[in-house]
This record gives structure tokens, sequence and C-alpha cells, in this order.
């Protein structure tokens, strides 16, 4: 019994670990996404990279939420 108290508490203490982790990240992310040049000027909004920009910083952000849960 004693084993199993010890294994989970382990076990919560990475998970937490993992969440701070990922909540760090996705705010280094974010910043990183505000600040890109590129995004920032209005004259590429309708260019296919401004869109796959987005969409990449959009889908690592995601993954960062994802791993906060």
């Amino acid at each position: 019994m004693n084993n199993i108290v010890r294994i989970k508490s382990t076990l919560d203490d990475h998970l937490s670990y993992s969440s701070q982790g990922a909540a760090n990240g996705s705010n280094i992310w974010l910043q990183q996404w505000t600040d890109d040049k590129y995004l920032q000027d209005v004259n590429n909004v309708n260019t296919t990279e401004y869109k796959e920009k987005n969409y990449t910083y959009l889908g690592v952000y995601g993954a960062f939420g994802i791993g906060q849960g």
C-alpha cells in the first residue's frame, strides 16, 4: 500500500510540473506570436504565408493548452 501512495505522489508531481511547464511555454509562445513582425504588417493579411504562420502559431498554442489540461 505504501508503494501505491508513493507512485501516486510521484505521478501527481510530474503532472503538476508538466502542466506548469505547458503554461509557461504557452506564455512564451503567445509573446512570440504577438511579436511576429510579418503578422503585424496589415499588408500581409491575405497572403498564404500569413495564414500558414497564424495556423502554426494557433496549433502550437492549442497543444500547450492541451498540455495544461
